[in-house]
């Protein structure tokens, strides 16, 4: 059973956050890209699943979706014609971690198209040359989505 709100303190996954926060600026970029704008940026947010976030369904020619599985630690893409491809997140770098989606979405032949930069943080290394943000701490990653998931069932007023 997990504990309510249990701990998460920012010295244990600080490293890995970053990391984390990179990922998914790239794959939110990649959400800009494909959706429809909707007023208030409502096709922006990523969404809490079973098993971690979702993009949730997106593309132009092709429908896709982008799921972080914060269980089995993995990036997993989902096509509405049936394709799939995953790949592990720990021990990549944003960079490989960049490298590897854009080839896995290129080999379903979608092209994405983004601002190769992060968004408002202390450093603006370009995501496909980031080496430097490697960090990912399993424990700590699934951890961060228990209190997530958590809080959206109290945003949602379900507690």
């Amino acid at each position: 059973m997990t504990e309510l709100f249990p701990p998460i303190p920012l010295s244990a996954w600080a490293d890995s956050k970053e990391t984390v926060h990179r990922f998914t600026q790239i794959v939110g970029k990649i959400r800009l890209d494909q959706a429809p704008p909707r007023n208030h940026w409502w096709h922006v947010p990523f969404h809490l699943t079973g098993r971690g976030i979702t993009s949730r369904p997106m593309g132009r020619d092709l429908m896709f979706a982008i799921d972080f599985d914060f269980v089995d630690h993995r990036l997993v893409i989902n096509t509405l014609a049936g394709q799939t491809a995953s790949f592990p997140l720990p021990g990549l770098s944003v960079a490989a971690f960049h490298e590897q989606l854009f080839t896995a979405l290129s080999h379903f032949g979608i092209r994405a198209h983004i601002a190769g930069k992060p968004y408002d943080l202390t450093d603006s290394i370009p995501f496909a040359e980031d080496t430097t943000h490697a960090a990912y701490d399993p424990h700590w990653v699934n951890r961060y989505w228990q209190v997530l998931s958590q809080l959206g069932l109290v945003l949602e007023g379900c507690w």
